[in-house]
C-alpha cells in the first residue's frame, strides 16, 4: 500500500525559508547628492553642489572669516525590501586639500574635531546655500575625533541612521558634517562625490541579511512594492514594478488612480501628506514638497 501525506504550506515556509547575510557598497560619483555650503558675505547665498571638496572648516582669507560646512544623502532605494541591517559604515576620504597655510587636515589654532548630525528637512544639491541650509537634529549621529594626521580617512558607525532611514524613507535628508569648534583657523578636509579621484569619493557600505528561500524562483513570485523619490518635489513619482492603485488624503479622499503602471505624474497634487494604496494590497505614506 502506498501511503500519501499532506504537509502544510506554513509548516513549509518555516523550513525552507532562511535569513542570509548580505552587503551592499554605496559610492555615487557626479551623481551622488552633496555639497558645500559656506558663509562669507559673498557666498551664504552661492550653490557649490558640484564642488569636488567636502570640509568642516574655518579659516580667513582677505581679512575676512569663513566657516564651511558640508551635505550629503544617499539613495537608499537599491536596499532591497524587507532587508534587516545589521550595520552600516561610512568612509569619508581625505583628499589633501592644499591652500594658503593648508595642505590636509588642519588643527592650526584649535582642534578638528567636528560632527555628522542628521537634516530634518529637504535639500536641493543644485539650490542649497549657507542661507537656507535644512535644520538639524541635536543630538549627533557619529563623532570624528581630532584628526592625527594630515590624511586621515574616517569610518562613521551609521548603522542606527540607515535603519530609521530604511524605515522611514519620508525622513531620509542625509547628514551634514561641521566642526565642534567654528573659529579660525580648523579643518577636515574629504573629497566629495564630485572628486575626479573615484577612489576619494565618500562610501557607504551597509550590511544585512534577507529573507531567502530554497524554493524555485518563478515569474509569479511577488516582489515587494517601493516608490522614489519620496519625499517628492519631482512631480513624477516612479515605482520598482508596475502596479494599480490610488493615492488618498489623510480623510481617506481619493485624489488620483492609475492603473498598471511603473511611473504617474503626481503634479496634480498639494503639497501635503498622503496614503498610497496599490491593488496588491501594499500602503505607504506619500510626502509631496
Amino acid at each position: 500500500m502506498i501511503k500519501t501525506f499532506t504537509l502544510s504550506a506554513s509548516l513549509l515556509s518555516f523550513s525552507l525559508f532562511a535569513q542570509t547575510p548580505d552587503s551592499l557598497v554605496l559610492r555615487p560619483g557626479s551623481e551622488g547628492k552633496d555639497a558645500l555650503i559656506f558663509n562669507r558675505n559673498d557666498s551664504q547665498t552661492s550653490n557649490f553642489g558640484n564642488d569636488a571638496h567636502f570640509h568642516a572648516m574655518t579659516w580667513s582669507w582677505d581679512f575676512e572669516d569663513a566657516t564651511y560646512r558640508s551635505l550629503l544623502q544617499f539613495d537608499l532605494s537599491s536596499v532591497p525590501a524587507g532587508a534587516v541591517v545589521t550595520s552600516a559604515a561610512l568612509t569619508l576620504y581625505a583628499d589633501n586639500f592644499v591652500s594658503v597655510n593648508v595642505n590636509g587636515h588642519s588643527k592650526l589654532t584649535h582642534s578638528n574635531a567636528s560632527k555628522l548630525y542628521r537634516a530634518t528637512q529637504r535639500w536641493d544639491e543644485n539650490g542649497v546655500t549657507w542661507a537656507n541650509q535644512p535644520p538639524l537634529v541635536a543630538q549627533a549621529s557619529a563623532v570624528l575625533a581630532e584628526s592625527q594626521s594630515s590624511s586621515q580617512n574616517y569610518t562613521l558607525n551609521v548603522t542606527n541612521d540607515i535603519k530609521s532611514m530604511l524605515e522611514f524613507p519620508f525622513e531620509n535628508f542625509g547628514w551634514l558634517l561641521k566642526l565642534d569648534n567654528e573659529t579660525t583657523y580648523a579643518g577636515l578636509f574629504f573629497a566629495s562625490s564630485d572628486h575626479a579621484t573615484a577612489a576619494l569619493r565618500p562610501k557607504l557600505v551597509i550590511h544585512y541579511t534577507a529573507t531567502t528561500t530554497d524554493l524555485p524562483t518563478t515569474a509569479s513570485t511577488v516582489t515587494a512594492f517601493r516608490m522614489y523619490p519620496n519625499p517628492n518635489n519631482s512631480e513624477t513619482l516612479h515605482f520598482n514594478k508596475a502596479v494599480s492603485g490610488k493615492i488618498m488624503d489623510m480623510k481617506g479622499n481619493t485624489q488620483l488612480s492609475f492603473s498598471d503602471n511603473s511611473m504617474i505624474s503626481i503634479a496634480g497634487l498639494a503639497k501635503g501628506i498622503y496614503m498610497l494604496q496599490t491593488s496588491e494590497g501594499a500602503t505607504q505614506k506619500l510626502v509631496v514638497e
